[in-house]
């Protein structure tokens, strides 16, 4: 599922960098084959890349826990690696550059008390990977903000899982639906989840009716913004994400390592907003020339 509005960002960051720098970059993601084991397909790429002679990974990390074990080994064989979009628990990275995604995730349960004013039933869609920190912070922040300054509203699940693509969310949201119906709000944690939402509460005749939060937006996703389906969006910044990774490795593999942990940025997209300037260069980037 690397092909959506955030990897498109995520390349063209990263391509944009390598060519200020005159380096070459190969851009990879994982095969749809890799079902819900990302680790193991991710740890494989690792391997190709130490054995084709690469200098420096930057790389969106699929576990924080079991990917330590693969950027020890590369560092060990003398690779620079930095992470983007997501921590992983070793001090051997040459950077971290991604959201803040526990503040991103109040910030979602903040915006999803006030559509609600203060009352009623909600639900998540959990990612398949639950030790990916990201989208972690993100369901934790959200349960936390909803009980700490919105307790008149219940999370009444939040432990059903995707699969972290368009395909198999939706049946996933479908059955959650089913299964707690009457729910006020729903809350996406990822792009593919809340287009999942989207999709299948205009199929349902809800759009509008069940308030709609959710990260990252796409083409279809801000379409569904414009006309009422979708609420409010948690925007990340991942042109930025890559841009500075790319950066940063570099800068370590010339022997200037700056170990950065950098927090990239959120903002929340509205109906009201979605025109202005600054949302705009946000979420409408020139991809053209950078994505292959």
């Amino acid at each position: 599922g690397f092909h959506n509005g955030f990897w498109d960002a995520l390349q063209a960051g990263g391509r944009k960098a390598a060519a200020e720098l005159g380096i070459s970059l190969e851009f990879r993601g994982l095969p749809p084959t890799a079902g819900n084991d990302r680790v193991a397909a991710q740890s494989a790429l690792f391997d190709e890349f130490a054995s084709r002679g690469f200098q420096g990974i930057v790389f969106a990390p699929s576990d924080r826990i079991r990917m330590a074990t693969p950027v020890r080994k590369a560092v060990i064989k003398g690779i620079k690696v930095v992470a983007v979009d997501s921590p992983v628990e070793t001090p051997l990275l040459s950077g971290i550059f991604a959201t803040n995604n526990y503040e991103g995730g109040r910030i979602a349960g903040r915006t999803m008390g006030r559509l609600l004013a203060g009352r009623g039933d909600v639900l998540l869609l959990a990612h398949p990977t639950r030790d990916n920190q990201a989208t972690r912070d993100r369901e934790l922040a959200f349960a936390d903000e909803l009980k700490s300054n919105f307790p008149g509203i219940r999370l009444v699940s939040a432990d059903r899982t995707g699969g972290a693509t368009l395909e198999t969310d939706i049946p996933a949201v479908r059955k959650l639906l089913d299964d707690f119906p009457g729910v006020k709000g729903v809350y996406g944690i990822s792009g593919t989840g809340l287009e999942a939402f989207m999709v299948v509460l205009e199929e349902r005749k809800l759009a509008g009716k069940v308030a709609l939060v959710g990260w990252d937006s796409g083409p279809a996703v801000l379409e569904g913004l414009r006309r009422g389906s979708v609420s409010a969006i948690i925007q990340q910044n991942p042109e930025r994400m890559a841009y500075e990774g790319v950066m940063a490795v570099y800068r370590a593999i010339q022997g200037k390592d700056r170990r950065e942990m950098v927090d990239t940025g959120v903002a929340v997209i509205t109906r009201d907003n979605l025109d202005s300037p600054e949302i705009r260069k946000l979420i409408r980037p020139d991809y053209r020339d950078w994505v292959r």
